[in-house]
């Protein structure tokens, strides 16, 4: 069940909103490198895995995406009041 209809559920709720947020932002081939190495499955890779997956990555965007990328991300929001 959705965290809205649980929230929805309780007597001592009045109110529940949901939103959704789309952002889109566009990186550099470097800047969404960089954001791929903060990434807790590319932190746990020996470091010789990690730098070739993150050149190659930087490559690919390079070679076929015009050195740029374009990441969708969605942020879901629930918000409830309690009486």
């Amino acid at each position: 069940m959705s965290p809205v209809r649980l929230a929805s559920a309780d007597p001592e709720v009045v109110s529940v909103a949901h939103r959704r947020y789309l952002v889109a932002r566009t990186y550099t081939a470097c800047e969404y490198s960089n954001l791929l190495s903060t990434f807790s499955d590319v932190v746990v890779l020996d470091p010789a895995t990690r730098a070739g997956f993150l050149d190659s990555m930087v490559a690919l965007i390079d070679s076929r995406f015009g050195g740029r990328v374009t990441r969708h991300d969605l942020y879901d929001l629930s918000v409830a009041r309690r009486t």
